[in-house]
């Protein structure tokens, strides 16, 4: 059976970073799954990212 980790970014936008650290974050395995705003901030959200937990055994 498959197992997932996740992983929750608050983040602001516009960001002078944002691409990179996107990219970054697609490099170690992780994908993003949605995103939600943050009710009341103006350019403000909440990124929700997944990815397959790896098997720790040798």
């Amino acid at each position: 059976m498959r197992k997932w980790e996740y992983k929750v970014i608050n983040n602001e936008f516009p960001s002078r970073r944002a691409e990179e650290n996107l990219n970054k974050l697609g490099a170690e395995g992780w994908e993003l799954v949605t995103e939600i705003s943050v009710a009341g901030l103006v350019n403000r959200a909440r990124l929700i990212f997944k990815r397959e937990k790896q098997n720790l055994r040798k």
